[in-house]
């Protein structure tokens, strides 16, 4: 009979690894593979976690709230109804294409919130339309009925219009008035992604038409443009960055080129540029230096990188990439049913000669003419403004007030007759006297 503190066999932990002859294993109670019996695993959730975890309380709502704070943000901030005005007034220095792009959503931002009671138009283009189209420098008497927008600015060009179309589309224009030449269309290709609008399929298309090893040779290019349209916060970056962060650190940031084209010419180098540009003697070309410095003193800058800029327009490769991509953007608004008008921008009487003008301006025509032929896209000619003299200029490639006051004029006269042809008709007939009617002193 055993005692009362005895213990069997199986209960008995091994002495020496032996109890009764045979050598048996004990569970290790501090074993994560094989814990002892009644151990509470705490990485393992209980049944009532698992209850609380199903259903609508298994969702990230902490991860949730966070995105949708992000998302509101991002409205409040890029979207056309955001602080644009306030970010205009605290960008500092030129920063031609951070102005631009703010005047971009302050102007659809405007025509979202407009009336749509009067025929609309948008004016689009590159700086030369900025500079060529303003309607307060005509007599209020001589403004027809039309609500005009503008996007305009440095870097529109055709593959980056191309990247806005639907932003250009949201103005609800019933006429695009986009100003076009041998300078948009026939100089080398650049690929700027802070002006890029961010429609994917514009950039897709543009993959296509330049092929998979420019598409990898310009990688860095095409990822910031692809960024640009999956984030508004990135496209925006730089406005951002200029207009909160450097104020915010109190850092002031200024232009250091005086060009009002393309600001930084470095940074933004041809990537597709085909043939040579126009042969001329070094005493023909030193000459109309020396005849533009004289008359824009004040702007040496302007005039050495806008002379490289005309000196390179030339037919070529890179010509015919800009008038197909600029083929599709006329295309798309005709497919909306919005209208286009093509204009021909004008350079100042010198830089003519600095490329071969007849040949380039031949290719040019040739296209605009054929665009025409399509129903709904017209096509007005630099020759209806007769000629624009060299004091009509501020600089080799944008006219001054005087310049863009004969250039809106023709503009808004073109768009009376074709928009609201009752109003200009009864504009004429206050402005020329009925027939047999004496013709006043005045």
């Amino acid at each position: 009979m055993d005692s009362p503190s005895s213990t069997s066999s199986s209960d008995a932990p091994a002495q020496g690894g032996v109890t009764g002859g045979k050598a048996r294993k004990v569970r290790d109670p501090y074993s994560c593979t094989n814990p002892p019996d009644g151990f509470v695993d705490f990485l393992e959730p209980r049944d009532s976690d698992r209850a609380l975890r199903t259903g609508r309380a298994a969702w990230p709502w902490g991860g949730l709230g966070a995105l949708v704070m992000v998302l509101l943000f991002q409205h409040f901030l890029f979207s056309p109804s955001g602080p644009w005005e306030w970010q205009l007034s605290r960008l500092q220095g030129p920063h031609l294409l951070d102005r631009g792009l703010i005047n971009d959503r302050i102007e659809l931002g405007r025509a979202l919130d407009a009336d749509h009671e009067r025929p609309r138009v948008i004016v689009v283009g590159t700086s030369r339309m900025e500079a060529s189209f303003h309607e307060e420098f005509v007599d209020e008497a001589l403004r027809p009925p039309i609500d005009f927008f503008a996007r305009a600015h440095t870097r529109l060009f055709p593959h980056e219009i191309a990247s806005q179309t639907d932003e250009i589309l949201a103005h609800g224009a019933d006429l695009i008035l986009i100003t076009v030449s041998e300078m948009e269309l026939l100089t080398p290709l650049k690929l700027v992604p802070q002006a890029w609008g961010g429609q994917l399929d514009a950039l897709f298309d543009l993959m296509v038409r330049t092929g998979p090893r420019f598409v990898f040779e310009h990688r860095d290019e095409f990822m910031r443009m692809v960024s640009s349209g999956l984030s508004e916060s990135y496209r925006f970056r730089t406005v951002i960055g200029k207009t909160i962060v450097d104020r915010l650190l109190h850092v002031d940031v200024h232009e250091t080129n005086d060009a009002p084209g393309d600001p930084i010419d470095v940074g933004w180098p041809d990537v597709l540029a085909d043939g040579e540009p126009f042969a001329m003697t070094t005493e023909a070309y030193d000459a109309i230096i020396r005849a533009l410095q004289v008359q824009f003193a004040d702007k040496p800058e302007s005039v050495r990188f806008q002379t490289r800029q005309v000196r390179a327009i030339r037919p070529g490769a890179h010509g015919q990439l800009k008038l197909d991509i600029m083929e599709r953007n006329i295309r798309e608004f005709r497919e909306a049913g919005v209208e286009v008008l093509l204009f021909e921008g004008v350079l100042h009487p010198l830089a003519h000669e600095l490329y071969d003008s007849q040949a380039s301006r031949a290719v040019f025509l040739a296209w605009a003419q054929r665009m025409a032929e399509q129903e709904g896209v017209f096509f007005l000619s630099r020759d209806e403004l007769g000629p624009v003299p060299a004091s009509e200029f501020r600089d080799v490639t944008h006219v001054n007030k005087l310049g863009a006051q004969r250039i809106t004029l023709t503009l808004l006269d073109w768009c009376a007759w074709h928009l609201t042809p009752i109003w200009r008709q009864a504009l004429a007939e206050t402005l020329d006297p009925p027939a047999g009617a004496p013709a006043s002193d005045g």
